[in-house]
């Protein structure tokens, strides 16, 4: 019984898992293009000084390689609508 799927249920559940990548690669390209924006040089350095994390791992979030975690992008929005939490 188990292991057995459906010809039509797994194809579905293929079609749904496909859907739900896009927006996120979307995304990621969209903060890559943001962070350079705002940080034209040394993107990454200046990014993991400014939240405390590793280079690498900044490198990982600029290049899309990893998302990066909802502190980074909140900091980030904050810069570009000048906002600033105390």
């Amino acid at each position: 019984m188990h292991g057995n799927i459906p010809f039509g249920v797994a194809s579905a559940t293929e079609i749904n898992r496909q859907e739900c990548v896009q927006p996120r690669k979307i995304a990621v390209r969209n903060f890559t293009w943001v962070a350079k924006g705002l940080w034209p040089d040394k993107t990454a350095a200046t990014l993991a000084a400014l939240v405390g994390a590793s280079p690498r791992t900044a490198e990982r979030w600029v290049s899309g390689e990893i998302d990066p975690p909802f502190s980074v992008v909140h900091l980030t929005t904050g810069l570009i609508f000048g906002r600033h939490d105390d």
